[in-house]
This record gives structure tokens, C-alpha cells and sequence, in this order.
């Protein structure tokens, strides 16, 4: 993982400073994501994504090599999306039944920070974790979707006979997904295969927005056709909430474009992705908050 700054300088759009790891903006303060690593009594290792103040915290994101090498971990956790209080990660937990056969499963949970900043115990069954609902973004008017798309409920890891999950009323098991300039609520829906060695999920696009408490700015302008017309190779993009810049993103770069009422294609900015990097977060800062973000953002990524 790694965050770029993003800002004008000297009349010019440039990578102002980027670093290691994810640096979110939440409330007035910027929060470090980062992964951290327990060992329980057992042994047993767990690799999972934690918050803190970035002012009053180191950043402790091990290397690629050190979290290949803990691939195997009982319980790992990858981002999938980071808002500015919201965050998707995907789960991956390990156990062994009382045969000794090795069970994988894979969950995906939305957290906020306070519950990724709180004491955590990986030990707990991951629904037992905390994680917000559906329901908790929605209300009950997510009850009606919930019944037409039915989704299951996860088994535990501890429930090794593969059966009939139960069904899932409050929307325990989402994530958040991007999909053609936008990003969009997902239910996970589980299922186990006839051995029961293995647990995965089906996710099911919820007909919902979601609103401006989770995605924040959240408008593509202009239409995904013109997009196309001036980058045949964009797969993604992202509108300024100035209506001044266009983030395309295609397979290998970020390519920002001014935008004057219509897209214009002479680029601001490009930027090399490396191999199967792909954006799970991107974030804006109007007057008066431009030169404080690249104070501080600067000062905090360099740390």
C-alpha cells in the first residue's frame, strides 16, 4: 500500500510527497492504517489492519516480503476501500478442524475507525468482531433489499460440517466496491463447498446510494463516454468536487485532465501504478484546506 499527495506547486500539478501504508483524513485529524501483528498463546499469528493518530504514531507497515512471509498467518486482512470514517477490508482465517484438516474462509466486513483504533481480539469469531451493519448505514429501509437478494450468513470458523447458513437480516457481511466512476454497496452472500475444507461469499450489488457519510465526494463528471474517448484505456475515474480535474485511472497510470466544461486531453499529471496496484481511496482538500494538507501530509508520509 502507499498514498501520493496530490497539489499544485509552482503553477504545476506534482506528486507533492507519498509514503508507505494509508493515510486517511477522519473528522479535523489524519489517521494512519496500519497492519499489526499479534501471536496468541498458541502460537497462532494474526496480521490484521489497525488506526491511530498519524501525529502521535510511527508508521509500522511491514514490507511486502515480511507480509508474504505471514501468508500463511491464521487470520490476514486486505483493504479493499477507505473513506473518511469507513473502512472494507476482506478477511482471510485459518484454522484446523478436530481432525486436523486445515479450513480456509474468507470474509468481508465495513469497519469505522474508532472500531479499527479499539482494542481488538482476533481470537474472537469474525462476527463477533465489530464491524458495521447495513442497517446501521440505512435504517430499515435496507430491509426490502435484504429480502430480495437473501443473502447467508457466514459460518464461524468453528462450525466445520459444511450446512445451510442462516439468512442474513441486517447486512453483517458487505463491502464497498467501485464500479464505472462510482462506489457502490455489495452484500456478501456465503457459501460452503461439499467438502467443507472451504468457506467463500457471493456479493450482491445493493440498489441503494450510498450516502455522503460513507463515500463522501462521490460525483463523476464528466459522462464515462467522454472519459473513454479521451483515454481508451480507462478503466476508473474520479471528478474534483471543484468540477476543475478529472483522476483517470487506467491499467498502469493516473492521469489527471483539466476539465473546463468539457474533458480536456491534454494531461496535468501522470503517474506509473506498479503491477496490479489499483485505488482504494482517493480524497480532496478545497481552500482553505489545500496548504494545511501539504504541510502536513508531507511531514506525516516522510515520517
Amino acid at each position: 500500500y502507499r498514498t501520493l499527495l496530490i497539489a499544485p506547486d509552482d503553477s504545476r500539478l506534482k506528486v507533492i510527497s507519498q509514503g508507505p501504508g494509508i493515510l486517511m483524513p477522519y473528522k479535523m485529524d489524519f489517521w494512519r492504517l496500519r497492519e499489526a501483528r499479534t501471536v496468541n498463546g498458541e502460537g497462532r499469528a494474526y496480521v490484521y489492519w489497525s488506526a491511530a493518530l498519524a501525529a502521535s504514531s510511527r508508521s509500522a507497515d511491514q514490507s511486502a516480503k515480511q507480509v508474504a512471509a505471514l501468508s500463511n498467518a491464521a487470520l490476514t486482512e486486505k483493504l479493499l476501500f477507505v473513506g473518511n470514517r469507513y473502512i472494507a477490508v476482506e478477511q482471510k482465517v485459518m484454522t484446523r478442524d478436530k481432525k486436523g484438516d486445515l479450513r480456509s474462509s474468507r470474509f468481508v466486513w465495513v469497519k469505522d475507525v474508532p472500531q479499527l483504533a479499539g482494542a481488538s481480539n482476533p481470537d474472537e469469531p469474525p462476527l463477533q468482531q465489530p464491524h458495521v451493519k447495513l442497517k446501521d448505514i440505512f435504517g430499515t429501509a435496507v430491509e426490502p433489499a435484504l429480502q430480495q437478494l437473501d443473502p447467508y450468513l457466514p459460518l464461524m470458523p468453528s462450525e466445520f460440517q459444511p450446512k445451510h447458513a442462516s439468512t442474513d437480516t441486517w447486512g453483517e457481511s458487505w463491502t464497498i466496491a467501485r464500479q464505472q466512476g462510482r462506489w457502490i454497496a455489495k452484500v456478501a452472500s456465503y457459501e460452503n463447498d461439499a467438502s467443507g475444507d472451504s468457506q467463500s461469499y457471493r456479493l450482491k450489488d445493493v440498489p441503494m446510494s450510498l450516502p455522503a457519510e460513507v463515500v463522501s465526494h462521490d460525483r463523476l463528471v464528466p459522462e464515462w463516454g467522454e472519459i473513454k474517448r479521451i483515454q481508451p484505456a480507462a478503466v476508473d475515474a474520479y471528478s474534483s468536487p471543484n468540477l476543475d480535474v478529472v483522476l483517470v485511472v487506467a491499467d498502469r497510470h493516473l492521469i489527471v485532465y483539466p476539465y473546463k466544461g468539457v474533458l480536456l486531453p491534454n494531461p496535468l499529471l501522470t503517474v506509473e501504478l506498479k503491477p496490479q496496484e489499483s485505488v482504494i481511496m482517493a480524497h480532496w482538500a478545497t481552500d482553505p484546506y489545500i496548504d494545511p494538507w501539504k504541510k502536513n501530509v508531507s511531514a506525516f508520509l516522510t515520517q
